[in-house]
């Protein structure tokens, strides 16, 4: 016990020591270049993100331990996000200076390059949430399109937000088949996409911030039937948090719907009355016990063979 309980302390420090030099380094690297030029910037932004990108594949090595290829999946994820920063800078306004549907295809390609391959070669959490995006963001920017409101042109979500919601459905369901590792992170990311794509399709959020009113009748329906999917999803695969999320989505939806309808004292009351029945008949199925099963009688027992004739 002694022995398993040094290991673990002699890991969680190098763990600190490791973080703690990223975290000092990186900080070093932003306060250093503070008011430097574009080309000073992107190339110290790329060479942050080959030695973290080193770093962990150094870490995670042949032989390495679990603690090591959480390290590695970490410091790749760090990795991502300062080549992020990089491709910001290249297509910013310093930079190419795009906008719109390129700017939005170029970084999501370019984020790609760097986020499919780590998650392939570590399929950790951060990674696949980093691929994920990526994926997300190009597809998104394939269907891309602006309205114009009061002359100026605002993007509009809805195409977005359908192609959202598909690529949660797909990744939800491909980590129910234990096609995308890890399978909880893969289901609860596709779920979160999925509701997120689901209400934000249906909803006009150009009306909506207009008019500063509420959600329409169709966008709530539809987030509680998104959400009883991902419940049903949750329990199958028994990822409760997929089933937690699917819960949130419902009551969420449930609640809004009945306060857009439901007006006064005597509806109020209704509704309480309604919501003490369901709970009451859910607690009575939940605590009635099982009618015991029938008790089969047992079979007669099989004669014993005859004993064997004695040899002549």
């Amino acid at each position: 016990m002694q022995e398993m309980s040094t290991s673990g302390v002699r890991a969680t420090v190098l763990d600190l020591l490791g973080y703690g030099g990223v975290a000092l380094a990186i900080a070093g690297t932003v306060i250093a270049l503070e008011g430097a030029g574009l080309t000073t910037q992107t190339i110290a932004g790329a060479a942050v993100t080959v030695v973290l990108l080193g770093a962990g594949w150094l870490v995670g090595g042949s032989g390495a331990g679990d603690a090591q290829h959480r390290m590695r999946g970490i410091f790749w994820f760090v990795a991502l996000q300062s080549w992020s920063q990089v491709i910001s800078v290249l297509l910013g306004a310093d930079g190419a200076d795009l906008q719109g549907r390129s700017l939005i295809l170029a970084s999501g390609l370019l984020l790609a390059v760097l986020a499919v391959p780590l998650w392939f070669m570590e399929k950790r959490s951060l990674q696949l949430i980093g691929a994920f995006s990526a994926v997300l963001t190009v597809a998104g920017a394939l269907v891309y399109s602006e309205t114009e409101v009061f002359g100026s042109p605002i993007p509009n979500i809805r195409w977005m937000a359908v192609v959202t919601a598909v690529l949660g459905a797909g990744l939800l369901v491909m980590g129910m088949w234990g096609a995308a590792r890890p399978r909880r992170t893969a289901m609860v990311l596709g779920s979160l996409a999925l509701i997120a794509g689901v209400t934000l399709a249906t909803i006009d959020v150009v009306g909506l911030a207009l008019s500063g009113g509420n959600a329409s009748d169709v966008t709530l329906i539809a987030l509680v039937a998104t959400s009883v999917l991902v419940v049903f999803a949750g329990e199958r695969a028994g990822i409760v948090a997929v089933f937690g999320i699917g819960i949130i989505g419902m009551i969420a939806g449930i609640a809004a719907l009945v306060g857009e309808h439901v007006e006064g004292d005597v509806g109020g009351v209704i509704v309480v009355v309604a919501g003490v029945v369901l709970l009451g008949a859910t607690i009575a199925l939940i605590t009635k016990k099982a009618p015991a099963a029938p008790v089969m009688p047992e079979a007669p027992a099989a004669p014993a063979a005859p004993d064997a004739a004695p040899e002549a």
